[in-house]
């Protein structure tokens, strides 16, 4: 959405902060980087829409706006399957996650450039505990392996 921050976080900072700094539970957030060093170039999005199913149906129809805008009149070089990423992670992070950092990360809300980004301590200056396992690094090969796996929907 802006140079320092992601769609969800952006949309609504105050609340990614809360869930960020106030769970009391385990928190996986994927970082920006590994989604735009795995993104998918338009070819493979393509492909990966072009089996015939209702969810793929469903899919392309409300995507099909947006992606055209980004593919022409942004000038997006790839597909950034930020979704696709974490529900992977959620599925088997085993296979898809190689690497991840324990840090203190909370949400920026009251920047003018950096609202809804996610600040980490990475020089643990705040002296807090950890609250985030964030994934940094990601397996690409088993990341498309799972997503154009066949899936038989009911």
């Amino acid at each position: 959405m802006t140079v320092c921050s992601e769609f969800n976080f952006f949309s609504d900072p105050e609340a990614a902060k809360i869930v960020l700094t106030q769970l009391e539970g385990p928190i996986t957030v994927i970082g920006m980087d590994p989604c735009y060093e795995n993104a998918l170039t338009w070819k493979e999005y393509d492909r990966l829409r072009e089996t015939k199913s209702k969810v793929n149906d469903f899919l392309r129809r409300i995507e099909e706006k947006l992606f055209q805008k980004l593919r022409t009149d942004m000038g997006w070089e790839k597909y950034v399957p930020c979704d696709e990423f974490a529900m992977a992670v959620v599925i088997n992070e085993s296979a898809v996650v190689t690497e991840f950092k324990e840090v203190y990360a909370t949400v920026e809300v009251k920047g003018e450039y950096t609202y809804g980004m996610m600040v980490v301590d990475w020089g643990r200056m705040l002296k807090r505990p950890n609250n985030v396992r964030l994934v940094t690094k990601f397996d690409n090969e088993e990341f498309l392996k799972m997503l154009y796996r066949p899936v038989n929907w009911k």
